[in-house]
């Protein structure tokens, strides 16, 4: 019976080493497959190394392997004789662990008191704050960080500080249910037996909690899903407790530390060499073991190898109490320390945690990766079959050792900007499926004929540098049309799409026309291509047959586009910064074979883009004031059009079927000429010169938004009834423009006003940088009786009349107006009582807001300097934030008594008022019931002249603001450019 029971581990043994075989045998396969090609010195001296010797290999092997089979075939022979069943096995239970708060053994901790007392200090200086703070306690399984929690929780300080203590281990669930119900039982110290229904638990929680400053830790955290956190819990747990209330969460996911945290991560670190002993001694002498100076020597060595990590010591010196021999702990110290049958016990216990929360793909990476010693390279992974290396935006170069990983299949490089060239010889990864990014190089191997081999490649492909092929054959060598599985091919000059051709054109046209890809290639784009044409294999009609995308840029010395009648399934055209391309197809195009009998052009084509194209004039040859001859069909089912400072386009095509079009800078083309284009929805036209412009509403029945810059120079057509009608569709309106307001020509403002009417059905209105403005245009919004959103930006001269009682803004329905960076701005009208929303920023002169605010819900103030008090009356306010308004010290006593009221309260920046609002301020007991408030301590002198700083740069920033169009910056290969966004409402410092 004893030896039946030691057939599994016999089994399991012999399966391993069975295994071990095999995979010897397929690395040396691989091996020798990677060295194919090498020279025959090479191969001579390799056969003169042991381990690299065929010869040896094979007898070594046959050896291994029948060992391996006679020991199989003797257990298999054992197991039947003792008759012997397969049960399935029953699945591992997941380790879980439970943890509390209190310290088991003081004196056996070491090394920690400063991080207690960093902590500490930390949880008593967040008195002040309103919100919930967060505190993640970071560090690997094993450190401390469970202790460190319990130290902390049970310090008298934060004992007495804090007015309710609970410790939730949260190892083995993060659901929101459970967790809050567990968090009203630790309050309650008492059974919850509320039904796990979200909303009824947070209502719950709120009455246990109300308003005590409580210290909730949450040990063991393992949730790294932000959504759970944010949708959930923080709402749950972030909206109860009085200010200074503090969650502090362990864990050892980084992740999760910054999904959760709000205060900095306080990162554990490992023991220190006097500390890791004094752990380590207070352990192993002990009982029958005394401190002896032999002992003590090893121990040290013992000492250093566990490298300061507290479980670790504890663990070894838990083992070392017991053997009290000299020799004993020589051979402790000499061998692996994780060798140690009791200390590898207790410290895989902790650490098979981590490994058990990973999937089970990522426990298959690991259990892979740990064959690996350090410093072995990725090139070594001789089965790996897909390396992702995407947006690597500082990778320079892909190791020389890559082309010996033959079975790789995919290798994404997406947005590796800063690489220079592909490795040498990569074209021996001809198992290579995909290769999004190919950088041409100019050393041996590098080049673009890298590619022959690489057949099997598919989906997209990305040349990058093809100015450093200097050879038309190596070119050809690529054989890009035996790469039948690819759709999409982007060619690319420079090192990226947005550089601009050399002046030297060189061979670039001879290298287009050797990278012929095959004939079904979906998706094309050229960038920084020098030549004066395009090649023939772009005129091949099976290849503009089954094209769907064209994309074109940095071309400046082409003339003319492939062939477009050809182009019969393309649904994709984006053309730029093409200098000397001046019409979209050519009458010689026209008459090609089978173009005759349909007429029609890009009959496909849905969306069309053209930028900075300055010399594009026409759209055929023989077009009629740029319009094409009447017998031609042009983008039958074209949807949307956008034209970017192409100063010479006179006109726009007929698509019966267009619904978006955008034009700007285009000072050629009249808003008179596109009155054709009946099905708009959306119209966007700016850059108009011509003086007393016909504006032909009436003929764009669908319209729902309109952008027009300059509309103080449109005018009805006259005679045109349709026009002088409203339009009925039309919801959106934007005025860009200087002069939406004030005529420049010889209009008269009742022709204006009369345009105005046709705006009836508005209900949102945004009137940005009209510098012409200088009183409120009472008298066009009297049109707009359906108006609910009113937006004035950057109207610098904007200042109303003496007083909100000398004006009305007439819009009955109007739920919501923001004004920003009006900066000569004093008063804003009265307004309808329906205004539900005020939101100003930026307003440096007002002096007085509007005192019909009874209805107002949402009043956001910020950057107003000028403003020293809020009107009266407002009685249903909601949400209330104001931000740097240092004139404002005092609530009006109306909003006094609906402080309570408020959902949520911001204040910022003005100092007075937040020592109000502080404790121990007169209205703090009006606000804490507030459920949302951010009212920080006051800021010091260096705090305000940041902001002042901040001010001034952000008004500076806004005179220089850019249009919504891309900006491209071609930079030098070795610059980098960083882009930050400031969003002002998140600056409070």
């Amino acid at each position: 019976m004893a030896e039946a029971l030691l057939l599994p581990a016999d089994l399991r043994t012999a399966a391993y080493q069975a295994d071990d075989v095999l995979d010897d045998f397929h690395h040396e396969a691989l091996r020798r497959e990677a060295r194919i090609g090498e020279s025959a010195a090479r191969k001579v001296l390799g056969y003169f190394t042991p381990p690299h010797n065929p010869l040896l290999f094979r007898l070594a092997m046959s050896w291994r392997l029948n060992s391996v089979l006679k020991k199989i075939d003797l257990l298999v022979a054992e197991m039947n004789s003792f008759g012997l069943e397969n049960h399935a096995e029953a699945p591992h239970a997941v380790l879980c662990r439970q943890t509390h708060s209190a310290i088991d053994d003081p004196a056996q901790i070491f090394g920690r008191d400063l991080d207690k007392e960093a902590v500490v200090n930390l949880l008593l200086g967040q008195q002040d704050h309103q919100k919930v703070q967060v505190l993640p306690v970071f560090g690997m399984g094993g450190l401390g960080k469970t202790t460190l929690a319990k130290m902390v929780y049970n310090d008298p300080k934060v004992q007495q500080h804090f007015q309710l203590l609970m410790w939730h281990c949260a190892s083995d669930s993060f659901e929101t249910a459970a967790l809050v119900k567990s968090i009203i039982e630790l309050a309650t110290r008492g059974r919850c037996d509320i039904p796990d229904t979200v909303e009824l638990l947070r209502g719950r929680l709120q009455e246990v909690i109300g308003w005590k400053r409580f210290l909730l830790v949450l040990d063991d955290v393992w949730n790294e899903e932000q959504r759970k956190w944010e949708d959930s819990l923080k709402s749950a747990l972030c909206s109860v407790g009085g200010s200074g209330s503090v969650i502090i969460v362990t864990t050892r996911s980084p992740r999760a530390a910054s999904i959760m945290g709000t205060l900095q991560t306080h990162e554990l670190a490992h023991l220190s060499e006097q500390h890791s002993w004094e752990l380590f001694s207070k352990k192993a002498f002990k009982g029958n073991v005394r401190e002896q100076a032999e002992l003590m020597s090893i121990g040290k060595r013992i000492v250093s190898k566990c490298k300061g990590h507290p479980l670790a010591l504890s663990a070894m010196g838990g083992l070392m109490c017991s053997k009290g021999r000299a020799w004993e702990w020589e051979a402790i110290a000499e061998s692996n320390i994780g060798d140690s049958v009791a200390g590898k016990q207790e410290i895989i216990s902790i650490l098979k945690l981590s490994y058990q929360r990973l999937s089970s793909e990522m426990k298959q990476c690991f259990a892979f990766c740990a064959v690996f010693s350090k410093n072995n390279s990725v090139c070594m992974l001789y089965n790996l079959q897909s390396l992702r290396l995407n947006h690597c935006h500082k990778l320079r170069y892909l190791p020389e050792g890559i082309r010996s990983m033959k079975k790789l299949h995919h290798l994404y490089l997406f947005e590796c900007d800063k690489l220079e060239q592909m490795p040498p010889k990569i074209s021996q990864l001809s198992n290579l499926h995909t290769l999004t990014s190919f950088v041409v190089g100019t050393g041996d191997g590098c080049g673009i004929d890298q590619l022959k081999d690489l057949k099997y490649l598919s989906h997209r492909l990305e040349l990058y540098n093809l100015i450093k092929i200097e050879s038309v054959v190596d070119a050809k060598e690529a054989k890009l049309y035996q790469k039948k599985n690819l759709t999409e091919l982007s060619l690319c000059w420079g090192r990226r799409k947005y550089h601009g051709p050399q002046d030297d054109v060189g061979n670039m046209e001879e290298v287009l026309e050797a990278l012929a890809p095959h004939s079904e290639i979906k998706v094309l784009e050229i960038h920084g291509y020098g030549g004066t044409k395009f090649s023939s294999w772009m005129m091949h009609s099976q290849m503009c047959q089954c094209l769907r995308k064209l994309i074109i840029f940095n071309c400046p010395k082409c003339k003319h586009l492939p062939s477009a009648p050809l182009l019969v399934s393309l649904e994709y055209l984006s053309l730029g910064y093409m200098d000397s391309l001046t019409m979209i197809c050519k009458d010689t195009d026209v008459e090609v074979e089978g173009c005759n009998a349909s007429r029609q052009i890009f009959p496909k084509l849905k969306r069309m883009f053209l930028e900075n194209l300055p010399e594009l004039e026409r759209w055929t040859e023989n077009s009629t004031a740029g319009e094409p001859p009447h017998s031609l069909v042009m983008f039958p089912l074209l949807e949307e059009l956008r034209m970017y400072a192409c100063p010479k386009v006179a006109s726009v095509p007929s698509s019966p079927v267009i619904e978006k079009l955008r034009i700007m800078e285009c000072y050629s083309l009249p808003i008179s000429s596109i009155a054709h284009l009946t099905t708009l929805s959306e119209l966007e036209f700016g850059g108009e010169l011509i003086r007393s412009a016909s504006m032909p509403l009436g003929s764009w029945l669908s319209l729902v938004k309109l952008s027009v810059s300059s509309l103080g120079d449109m005018m009805l057509p006259p005679g045109d009834q349709q026009s002088h009608r409203p339009l009925e569709t039309l919801r959106s309106m934007w005025l860009p423009g200087p002069n939406c307001f004030e005529t420049t020509s010889t209009l008269s403002k009742s022709h204006l006003l009369r345009l105005w009417e046709c705006f009836a059905f508005v209900e949102e209105l945004c009137i940005s940088g009209c510098d012409e403005l200088v009183h409120w245009p009472t008298e066009e919004l009297r049109n707009l009786a359906r108006l609910r959103f009113l937006r004035i930006s950057f109207c610098v001269k904007l200042k109303g009349k003496g007083s909100p009682s000398d004006e009305i803004l007439p819009p009955p329905q109007l739920e919501m107006l923001s004004i920003h960076n009006c900066s000569s701005l004093r008063y804003i009208p009265e307004v309808a009582a329906s205004l539900d929303e005020l939101v100003i920023g930026e307003c440096t002169c007002l002096i007085a807001l509007p005192s019909n605010l009874s209805k107002l819900r949402v009043l956001r103030i910020q950057g107003c300097s000028g403003l020293k008090t809020l009107p009266d009356g407002l009685t249903s306010l909601e949400q209330l934030t104001i931000e740097r308004c240092t004139g404002i010290e005092k609530f009006p006593q109306d909003l006094l008594q609906g402080l309570p009221a408020l959902k949520s309260l911001k204040i910022v920046g003005c100092p007075n008022l937040q020592r109000h609002c502080r404790q121990g301020g007169e209205y703090f007991h009006l606000i804490s019931s507030i459920p949302h408030k951010d009212i920080p301590a006051a800021e010091t002198e260096s705090g305000r002249m940041n902001q002042t700083f901040l001010k001034r740069f952000y008004q500076l920033a806004q005179q220089f603001r850019p249009t919504e169009e891309i900006i491209k910056l071609a930079n030098d290969e070795d610059e980098e450019v960083l882009a930050a966004e400031f969003d002002l409402d998140e600056v409070n410092s």
